[in-house]
């Protein structure tokens, strides 16, 4: 489900998604819905008499109660749009990527200037007063006649969806649990509080109903009797990497020593027994030979039918990041260490185990190699080629720019690595170049299946493809974190990430 506003609150009267796949609800179940469209679609908005749809490539979708069908309503954007709502008839708004505001009354479309470049994702408000809600550190964007301006914000977060709780009454709701609350004039954080962290994205009530928060993980909270109740915990692990070996034999970790194996069919636990620690790596030599790595030591291997836990002697080493290896003989691990400003890249050849300290080095986050003899370890700052010439064994270091937190390539003479602040470097050889980014998020992981065919994943849904000469952001169709991503085949992609996001792309 992608919708940012979640028709599980049944307030809004469908559930749209990928391909323009939308359901509707007739007061006892859920029935599919020809949308007219194959548009990824990101929000529904209906008042019983009226329903609007929005999604990528500008989409935007009116649905007429007369003929029961979807009909296309062209705003003259080609944006992404986020949000959709109606203040009547001749006032429809929606709102998108880069700030986009676009006004429907009632016959045609017109833009407004939105005052921000901000990513916009929610929209709404009353008979008086309209909002829009995004980027940049929570935007709140207040229509005054026929101008925008912007509000005051006390958020510091991405601001996910705005309501309107009852006449001169808002409510918006963002990233890391944030509720804010007007009365028309200044927007102050609520002091109540969520009694989350997690993110929130849409608020709905209908009518004299309790108000009702949807968040990540299945987060549904609500107000009543002066204060916000948690409903459903939103729980569900994180997902934090994944690796594969058949398009019917995927394996994705995470928190709460979660492992999970995809059959071709269906998803199936199989965690190591009594693991509670974050596992943050997965990688294996085939089917019957995995390797698991994560927070507190914690190492253990699987051989096709029992898992077996691996001790490591390091004393000083405390978590572990990454791992991978170029056969099932040996593999690396880059690890953590209790002593201030130093890492350490475990390396286990046959059984012995060996080690590299690095310092001074906060953290190291990830291992690959292009063949036993030429492994890249990334982290804060840094990257470390360890190059083995005839048994002579070299570490050779590089300053980065930012903390790296992924490392993939496709042999030593061409190799990417990605980071915070969505930076971007490809090492030719002989240095790490620079290259010209598409976001500003943070990107946890690159993969490929050729030099052609390279996929980085990041914050906020973030999803970038490389087909050989350019960077290209594509939607993901969700707005949670991604940590993992892993394809079969250029038509078979899977990423992972935040509250078990586990999202396929089938071409």
């Amino acid at each position: 489900m992608i919708c940012r506003h979640l028709a599980a609150l049944r307030i809004v009267c469908g559930l749209v998604s990928l391909g323009g796949y939308f359901v509707h609800y007739d007061g006892q179940a859920w029935l599919p819905s020809t949308s007219g469209t194959t548009q990824v679609l990101n929000s529904v908005w209906g008042d019983g008499t009226s329903v609007w749809a929005v999604g990528q490539s500008g989409t935007v979708l009116r649905y007429s109660s007369t003929n029961k069908t979807w009909g296309t309503s062209p705003a003259g954007v080609s944006t992404t749009l986020y949000g959709v709502w109606a203040q009547s008839a001749s006032a429809v708004y929606v709102v998108g990527a880069g700030g986009t505001i676009a006004k429907f009354d009632g016959t045609s479309w017109a833009m407004a200037s939105s005052g921000t470049t901000a990513n916009l994702y929610g929209v709404g408000g009353d008979a008086t007063q309209v909002y829009a809600v995004g980027d940049g550190g929570g935007v709140i964007q207040k229509l005054s006649g026929t101008t925008w301006a912007s509000a005051t914000t006390p958020a510091g977060q991405t601001l996910n969806s705005v309501f309107s709780a009852g006449a001169g009454q808002y409510i918006a709701v963002g990233n890391n649990g944030t509720i804010l609350r007007s009365s028309g004039a200044a927007w102050v954080t609520d002091s109540l509080g969520s009694g989350t962290t997690l993110n929130l994205n849409a608020v709905r009530m209908s009518g004299s109903s309790p108000i009702w928060v949807a968040g990540d993980g299945g987060t549904l909270i609500n107000f009543a009797a002066n204060k916000w109740t948690i409903a459903t915990g939103g729980k569900s692990p994180t997902l934090r990497s994944m690796y594969g070996f058949s398009a019917s034999d995927i394996w994705a970790v995470g928190d709460s020593g979660t492992v999970m194996r995809y059959d071709g069919s269906s998803w199936k636990s199989n965690n190591p027994p009594g693991v509670t620690a974050t596992l943050n790596s997965v990688w294996g030599s085939g089917p019957t030979d995995v390797w698991v790595v994560g927070n507190n030591r914690t190492v253990w291997r699987w051989n096709g039918s029992t898992w077996t836990q691996r001790t490591l002697n390091a004393s000083t080493v405390t978590d572990l990041n990454g791992v991978w290896g170029p056969d099932s003989t040996e593999v690396w691990i880059a690890a953590l260490s209790s002593v201030a400003m130093e890492s350490i890249i475990v390396h286990i050849v046959s059984g012995t185990e060996l080690r590299i300290k690095v310092s001074p080095l906060i953290s190291l986050d990830a291992v690959w190699g292009s063949n036993a003899n030429n492994v890249w370890v990334v982290g804060d700052t840094y990257a470390g080629n360890i190059v083995n010439n005839a048994g002579n064994q070299t570490l050779n270091s590089y300053p980065l720019p930012t903390r790296m937190r992924s490392v993939w390539g496709t042999g030593s003479q061409d190799v990417w690595a990605v980071g915070d602040s969505g930076v971007q470097v490809r090492w030719d050889g002989s240095a790490w170049n620079p290259v010209t980014g598409k976001t500003s998020q943070r990107l946890s992981s690159v993969w490929g299946l050729s030099a052609t065919n390279v996929l980085a994943v990041g914050d906020q849904g973030t999803l970038l493809l490389f087909d050989g000469t350019n960077w290209t952001a594509s939607e993901s169709n969700t707005r949670n974190n991604l940590y993992g991503v892993w394809g079969s085949s250029a038509k078979d992609l899977w990423t992972t990430g935040f509250a078990s996001s586990l999202l396929r792309q089938q071409k």
